[in-house]
């Protein structure tokens, strides 16, 4: 037969009812409140009875409290399966999910669960289901997001121009001195086929970006306005945005020098440094921001 076990005494039962209530752990609570009731003078069948357990588990409990203390009552788990994926292959797998596949080595445009199942094979040995590599990634807080569409020839670096724009007109008006300046803001819509973007991983509450197929059959429509002289301009055009310009800069003022800002400026001629890109248009003072850097 069994010997009895004793408490701990530097714990009382009001104490461990304190505990109870301020713990966040549904079974810690349960276990403090039945050990309390030991406290009190309950027997170990009644605190079995309170906890709705049994004469054993109470005694288990007991032990645990008298080595660790109220932390010792706190739910336990073994661990399950050592898990097949390294800090170290996290790392490397959520690197290669941010930087994406190339398309011209890898032969995809954006990474499929069973491509990095076998690229996890091939590199590490580690061989996992689709599902489980799944979980794994969402874990680590990746979703597939459709990406934001990207010209395949957008130009970085003729964006910063538009950021550096009131330094740019201060800078023109100052070459052109008693000339008013138009400012003609333009924008682009395309009307026709449009492709579908493949959602792709990325990190969760992110914008990824990818180049948009433009192998369809469409048109544009291309719009100026210069708000202060109230002159509007508009085309359909199959060509490219420079056709457009032509047509929006016989709009300018003869006496005037002409500043076209499109939206799509950033868009230009592959193997056309930014500072000398100008659109070909009828008027000699019509050209784009770019070219009024020079």
């Amino acid at each position: 037969m069994g010997s009895p076990l004793s408490l701990r005494d530097d714990h009382d039962s009001s104490e461990l009812r304190r505990l109870a209530r301020r713990s966040r752990n549904v079974g810690q609570s349960r276990r403090l409140l039945a050990l309390a009731a030991i406290y009190d003078g309950a027997s170990r069948g009644e605190a079995a009875l309170l906890a709705g357990t049994d004469r054993q588990s109470i005694r288990d409990w007991v032990v645990r409290f008298n080595a660790a203390g109220p932390d010792g009552l706190v739910d336990r788990h073994g661990g399950g399966q050592k898990a097949r994926l390294t800090p170290q292959m996290l790392v490397a797998l959520k690197t290669r999910l941010e930087e994406g596949p190339i398309l011209a080595v890898h032969g995809v445009v954006r990474w499929r669960l069973c491509d990095l199942c076998g690229w996890l094979h091939e590199t590490y040995g580690v061989t996992l289901s689709e599902t489980r590599l799944g979980q794994i990634i969402r874990r680590e807080g990746f979703r597939l997001l459709t990406a934001r569409p990207r010209h395949y020839r957008q130009d970085t670096q003729a964006q910063d121009i538009l950021k550096e724009f009131p330094g740019v007109m201060a800078a023109i008006m100052s070459r052109h001195p008693g000339k008013d300046i138009e400012i003609w803001w333009a924008d682009e819509a395309r009307i026709g086929q449009k492709t579908k973007l493949t959602r792709r991983w990325a990190r969760r509450g992110t914008r990824p970006r990818a180049v948009a197929d433009l192998r369809t059959r469409s048109a544009w429509i291309f719009g100026a306005i210069c708000p202060e002289r109230e002159r509007p301009q508009a085309l359909c055009s199959l060509s490219a945005t420079c056709t457009a310009c032509s047509s929006i800069s016989r709009r300018f003022h003869a006496q005037s020098h002409g500043t076209l800002t499109p939206s799509s400026l950033w868009i230009r001629p592959p193997g056309t440094p930014v500072r000398n890109w100008r659109c070909l248009g009828t008027s000699p003072s019509s050209r784009c921001l770019p070219g009024l850097l020079n």
